[in-house]
């Protein structure tokens, strides 16, 4: 894992904390300027000075809940999450594809047949299709994770440039001999302007946080950003590119609930608010893209079977003891936000998405719900041409 600003300012609290604990105060006066009167009227000394950096982590969320600033950086708290996920499945553990299916035409019985490969294959060749790539194409990646879209596609002799904020999935991704780079796409990187023949955005719009989830504000100036980085995809495609778009929408009934806070502090995130006042769509028609939607579609279903038929699937609840969960328990012990991730495996809060109810590792009882005006979320996909 990559030594970034969450890392370090939780090091210098730790640090801190056992100095207090030790009652080291020649170091305390040394290294963190304070006088002896100061460090004898400290409020937690001895053992209770461990607990100062589970205290600043709550007092950070009271202050995020109520004000919705935060004072840590999303993209390193997302940076974490996905590295964190790495190291708590493993080898062999949760399955690298970060993304939902495609079933569409396929009976239950075909589906059975099938496997979490063939499901994700179909979908890329889906995409590869609506965006109009063949061999020769250039395509940016944003948000690649694990890079399963770069390597299917070198198959097909289609180029892939990738970015995420992960340095873990850099190593994953160039350890399979494909291209992807650690940025923040939310920045402009002129050198890819007029250079990409399609873009792809498949699930990672969803960590571009503007705010607290449990904030109406912060989903306006969410789609705000969305269309800001839409106008940076325009630049960086070539004349009549092409661009996709997959993402999570939260349904208005249920953006003020303790699931959906919970979800977006695990990984770092906000998800859209599916509300034509503030979804992706109006982000897609403030921008020069207006009037260009090639087609749209509700693939919800799609991601809730990619679970429910994938045992390894990264969105299956984990019981309480399990090896990977036990290891988060105790990285949380170091960075207390790990725990929100705990939570996040382990009430099976990603299926919670698509029917409202938690489910347990032992026992989860999957279900989906066909209404999406009771359903928490949405996921929809676009195409846009320039």
């Amino acid at each position: 894992m990559r030594i970034n600003s969450i890392v370090i300012i939780y090091a210098i609290i730790w640090l801190f904390s056992i100095i207090l604990f030790l009652n080291k105060k020649d170091i305390l006066k040394k290294f963190f300027f304070l006088t002896t009167k100061q460090i004898s009227k400290f409020p937690l000394k001895g053992k209770y000075a461990l607990a100062i950096p589970f205290l600043i982590t709550l007092l950070h969320e009271m202050i995020f809940i109520i004000t919705g600033l935060n004072l840590l950086r999303i993209k390193d708290i997302t940076e974490i999450f996905y590295d964190l996920s790495m190291f708590a499945t493993g080898e062999g553990g949760a399955d690298e594809n970060y993304s939902e299916g495609y079933f569409e035409g396929l009976s239950e019985q075909q589906i059975k047949q099938m496997g979490p490969r063939d499901y994700e294959n179909r979908k890329f060749d889906k995409i590869l299709e609506l965006l109009g790539a063949k061999q020769g194409s250039k395509i940016l990646d944003l948000g690649c994770g694990t890079s399963t879209f770069g390597a299917y596609c070198k198959t097909k002799g289609i180029e892939v440039i990738g970015l995420t904020v992960s340095s873990e999935q850099v190593k994953h991704a160039k350890s399979k001999g494909l291209v992807a780079y650690r940025k923040d796409y939310k920045e402009h990187i002129p050198e890819f302007e007029n250079s990409f023949d399609h873009i792809l955005i498949l699930g990672s719009s969803e960590h571009i946080t503007t705010g607290s989830g449990l904030v109406i504000s912060s989903y306006k100036k969410k789609m705000d950003k969305l269309s800001e980085i839409l106008t940076l995809c325009y630049s960086y495609l070539k004349t009549d590119g092409t661009i996709f778009y997959s993402g999570i929408h939260m349904n208005p009934k249920h953006y003020k609930t303790a699931e959906n806070f919970i979800l977006l502090r695990a990984y770092g995130g906000l998800f859209q608010l599916d509300h034509p006042d503030y979804d992706i769509v109006k982000s897609f028609e403030n921008t020069e893209f207006k009037g260009n939607r090639m087609f749209s579609r509700d693939s919800t279903r799609d991601y809730y079977l990619a679970t429910v038929h994938d045992e390894n699937h990264f969105g299956q609840a984990t019981t309480f003891a399990s090896s990977g969960m036990l290891k988060l328990l105790a990285v949380s012990a170091i960075y207390p936000f790990a725990f929100y991730q705990y939570i996040y495996y382990t009430l099976g809060l990603w299926m919670w998405m698509w029917d409202g109810n938690l489910h347990l590792g032992a026992d989860p009882k999957y279900t989906f719900e066909e209404d999406k005006e009771k359903r928490p979320c949405t996921l929809y996909w676009h195409v846009y041409r320039k």
